[in-house]
């Protein structure tokens, strides 16, 4: 309550801009559609087997035809001309830097205690003489989420 206050307090009341643009609704449906049939593959491809090439091809078919048709549009979902800019390239990359390391502790971690300790040797087993319960692998993540919410 108190930073509400101070922030209404501090920030000058400016009316917002006034843009000529408008949202690119057609590209943000086509763009939703070619991600999901991607990772639809990615996520289904081991248990539909051969059946996963057809949403797979459909999303890389859709995602370079959306493409091409974004660089003409009027209505683009992205702005080119503000991506290229470069602070604006850095913190896109920066991102995706982190959005990858992320990832990756978060896999790691999920595959390590997610294995079962008993078809390991015993040197290899890291003290673990069981498989981690669902809660106790959901346990293991709180210092990410902590570290993650305080970090921003």
């Amino acid at each position: 309550m108190p930073t509400t206050i101070a922030s209404f307090a501090i920030v000058p009341h400016v009316p917002p801009a006034q843009s000529g643009g408008r949202i690119g609704l057609l590209g943000t449906v086509w763009l939703i559609n070619w991600v999901g049939a991607v990772l639809l593959t990615l996520t289904q491809g081991l248990v539909w087997g051969g059946a996963a090439v057809i949403p797979l091809i459909a999303g890389v078919v859709g995602g370079v035809l959306w493409m091409r048709v974004e660089r003409k549009s009027s209505a683009a979902v992205f702005d080119v001309v503000l991506l290229k800019l470069p602070l604006v390239t850095v913190a896109c990359l920066s991102m995706a830097v982190f959005g990858a390391v992320n990832a990756t502790f978060l896999l790691l971690l999920s595959s390590y205690s997610q294995v079962v300790p008993s078809s390991l040797p015993p040197e290899d087993a890291y003290g673990l003489g069981r498989t981690l319960a669902v809660d106790e692998n959901a346990g293991t993540f709180v210092p990410y989420a902590v570290e993650d919410t305080r970090s921003g």
